[in-house]
């Protein structure tokens, strides 16, 4: 899919140069040359690290491992010290990501630094002013769209609307569920598209008598197929608001782009999701150790 999204955008962009098949004479040896005094040079521009880097790498590591450590699965992690589903990994990052706008951007144990002066490593009024505030209301909105959906019980009339499939081939079915996940996902993040369809995704499989696997992880590469719109995902977000990109040109190339991905993730779910997770195999098991048990009762 990578190779035909790139000859997707070098014909939608670049079509005159890319036709044109000309051999061209590049000094390799120069080249090299160039850009590796270039490097060297923007590697001496950089310096040792400073007490900013310093924290900055400490608190990054430590939001790492908080992340990890928060919770096992199997059993808590240092999140026993709270109360249970007090703590998640948001407050994690609000705490650490509010330690810039307090710890001191110099250190004040240097014997090198005579007349320390406290002021944080992130003034408020420089956050205030760099920061992509429209970037993170579209991915809020998103959240917002995601929770409405389960609050005023839509995806449950979804799931009652999407039933009609029931009936179609099975290639129909999974192509189908590609092509509602690819546009679902342009209204809301990755995963809340993915937390709203796998639930009604298992219900239409158990009732088609399909494997759940043949339309769930479908859904989920199609789910990663946001390319449309700015509110899809906060990358496109970020280059639809930091650019003079319009609506209609993250459309066009947006488009292609999902049409492309619903026939590859399509090809791929018919040819290689038998052989690779053995899901025709499980079927078959769980049937036979249905018909045992009916058989037994």
């Amino acid at each position: 899919m990578l190779v035909l999204g790139w000859l997707w955008l070098e014909i939608l962009y670049n079509r005159k140069s890319f036709f044109q098949f000309k051999k061209l004479k590049i000094e390799v040896g120069e080249s090299a040359n160039s850009l590796q005094s270039i490097l060297n040079q923007q590697q001496e521009e950089l310096g040792l690290f400073s007490w900013r880097e310093y924290i900055i790498t400490v608190l990054f590591v430590t939001v790492i491992l908080l992340w990890i450590t928060r919770d096992f699965s199997s059993y808590r992690g240092w999140d026993i010290l709270f109360r249970k589903d007090y703590v998640t990994d948001g407050t994690t990052a609000m705490l650490i990501g509010c330690l810039p706008l307090i710890l001191p951007d110099e250190n004040p144990f240097s014997s090198k630094v005579s007349d320390w002066e406290y002021h944080p490593i992130l003034k408020w009024n420089e956050l205030a002013k760099a920061f992509p505030w429209s970037v993170f209301m579209l991915q809020g909105a998103g959240l917002a769209i995601a929770d409405g959906f389960t609050a005023s019980d839509l995806s449950s009339t979804i799931a009652t609307f999407l039933h009609f499939i029931v009936g179609a081939p099975q290639a129909a079915i999974i192509l189908i569920v590609i092509v509602i996940s690819a546009v679902f996902t342009e209204f809301t993040s990755n995963l809340a598209c993915a937390s709203i369809l796998f639930p009604i995704l298992d219900s239409i499989a158990k009732t088609a008598n399909i494997h759940p696997g043949r339309l769930i992880l479908p859904s989920c590469m199609a789910v990663s197929l946001s390319f449309m719109l700015p509110i899809a995902t906060p990358p496109n977000a970020m280059i639809f608001m930091n650019s003079n990109m319009r609506s209609r040109d993250l459309l066009v190339a947006g488009l292609g782009m999902k049409i492309i991905g619903i026939v590859v993730i399509f090809l791929v779910s018919l040819a290689l999701l038998s052989p690779v997770f053995h899901i025709s195999s499980i079927a078959l098991i769980s049937n036979s150790t249905l018909m045992t048990n009916v058989t037994s009762g």
